[in-house]
């Protein structure tokens, strides 16, 4: 219904501006020079290494808070 796509829109708008917020900062600190480039390289491996940090990570990505 119109209704339950306007709910479930709203609920879903703070989640995606944080992933976009996300994703633009991680984009803008890759293509910079400085130390904010290897600690978040660090960030992203130590997630890789830890599996139930990269699956919760990958959940938060896909389907937001719930």
């Amino acid at each position: 219904t119109p209704q339950g796509l306007a709910s479930f829109n709203a609920e879903r708008a703070a989640d995606r501006g944080a992933i976009v917020t996300l994703t633009d900062a991680m984009a803008r600190v890759f293509a910079s020079k400085g130390p904010g480039q290897t600690t978040l390289g660090l960030s992203l491996a130590l997630f890789d290494t830890v599996s139930p940090a990269r699956a919760l990570l990958a959940e938060l990505m896909m389907f937001g808070r719930r």
